[in-house]
């Protein structure tokens, strides 16, 4: 087996590889329709691009219905997070 699917089907089960193929099309597709909003209100502030995470949750929340999966909602946030054997799923922020 190579590396690139080791990794995923160590940490989310036999559906791990799909997922790592879906994550990057759902992150680019999300990128892009919300570079596309942000551009067409021709808002000066990034507010409208900056509900990326709400939709980018929206989208991961498709995981849930994979097998063994379940959808979580932390606390009291406004969005469900999926787990997938055992392990949950989200998008963390990097800042330089």
């Amino acid at each position: 087996m190579d590396d690139g699917r080791h990794w995923p089907i160590q940490v989310f089960g036999t559906c791990g590889p799909r997922m790592r193929d879906e994550i990057g099309q759902m992150v680019e597709a999300d990128h892009a329709a919300s570079a596309s909003a942000q551009d067409a209100c021709g808002h000066q502030s990034q507010s409208v691009y900056g509900q990326f995470y709400a939709g980018i949750s929206e989208r991961f929340a498709e995981f849930g219905k994979l097998p063994g999966a379940v959808l979580m909602r932390p606390g009291r946030a406004p969005y469900p997070m999926p787990v997938v054997n055992g392990v949950a799923l989200y998008l963390r922020a990097r800042f330089p």
